[in-house]
């Protein structure tokens, strides 16, 4: 996860050298590009697991099957096994995980057998589970597939490990009602891009999705490019250095920086080669959007911060031809601050 906060990325467990399962909390310095061991002890070895940062109580939020764990990350960073509510989700290894900050909640699509959809509030003084309903084209139950969130539009992205299809397998989901969500194929246009299970980052000042990777009989080194805006559309990035190709990697997208930045990852074809270097992806002013056009009513996106410049940026998005007499900003507290 990118713990923006702090200019770092934390990850922790997976797979080592001789396909060992990982006990270890690591995190990586974004300015100096150091790596360092976060010395928290807590949960038990995991794949297949996911992670997201809940950036209204600091903290990054660990989860795989029944458990739910959480590592406070001011101060001296430390794991504890966090208590829930509702519904337990069945365990489904290589499920995704996005933050919804609209509606403060963890959103859970898929996994090992299962197209079925949770939502983790945090809302309440215990976090409570809860089955999200869903309508429209129902996705085929997948694993190891990537789900960003797409702040401009409130929905959730989904690409990869489908049934195969390359245009079936990228769908939305809408997420502006806390009790209902809708799934809809995106239809893109630009060279067909097979579901094999990449790592990919959600570019909001640049409106586009970045892919990096894959795996299965896919599996190669190239990064590929999903522009939201207008007609989706596919694109194959040219370079200028191609990293050795490889699955079940980790990424994330550093907004200070405005670049990709990847870690880890194995290649699978013959005997398995597990990687630990990290790279980033810097993305030339060229490839800079305008806001989509079309975007029909006023919407906010979700805060980025802005370690560098020790700020933080959002954008607003106003419909066209609806006047508007004044924008204010609130704090969640309630304070007006702009």
């Amino acid at each position: 996860v990118h713990d923006a906060e702090r200019d770092r990325v934390i990850v922790y467990g997976g797979y080592t050298y001789g396909s060992t399962q990982s006990l270890e909390t690591w995190a990586l310095d974004l300015g100096a590009g150091v790596w360092s061991q976060i010395p928290a002890s807590g949960p038990p070895s995991m794949t297949g697991h996911s992670a997201i940062v809940d950036p209204v109580r600091d903290r990054m939020i660990l989860y795989r099957g029944t458990e739910l764990w959480s590592l406070d990350l001011a101060g001296s960073p430390a794991w504890s096994l966090l208590a829930t509510t509702g519904g337990t989700p069945p365990a489904h290894a290589g499920h995704s995980a996005v933050f919804d900050p609209v509606h403060d909640r963890m959103i859970v699509f898929g996994g090992d057998g299962t197209s079925d959809v949770w939502q983790l509030s945090f809302s309440g003084a215990t976090p409570e589970w809860s089955l999200l309903p869903t309508t429209g084209v129902i996705p085929s139950p997948r694993f190891g597939h990537v789900a960003v969130y797409d702040s401009r539009r409130q929905r959730m992205v989904v690409f990869g490990n489908g049934d195969g299809a390359p245009r079936s397998s990228l769908l939305s989901l809408t997420l502006d009602q806390p009790s209902a969500a809708t799934w809809a194929l995106i239809e893109a246009t630009g060279p067909e891009h097979y579901p094999s299970g990449r790592v990919g980052i959600y570019a909001p000042v640049r409106g586009r999705i970045v892919f990096q990777g894959g795996g299965g009989p896919y599996e190669d080194g190239l990064t590929s490019s999903l522009l939201l805006s207008g007609t989706p559309h596919w694109t194959t990035l040219s370079t200028a250095s191609q990293i050795i190709a490889r699955s079940d990697h980790a990424g994330i997208y550093d907004a200070a920086r405005d670049r990709m930045v990847v870690s880890g990852g194995a290649y699978h074809g013959g005997a398995t080669n597990y990687y630990a270097s990290a790279h980033a992806l810097g993305f030339p002013a060229s490839t800079s959007v305008d806001l989509d056009p079309a975007v029909t009513s006023s919407r906010i996106s979700a805060v980025v911060p802005n370690p560098a410049r020790g700020s933080q940026a959002f954008m607003l998005g106003i419909a066209e031809g609806k006047p508007v007499s004044a924008i204010e900003v609130f704090s969640v507290t309630g304070q007006r601050i702009w």
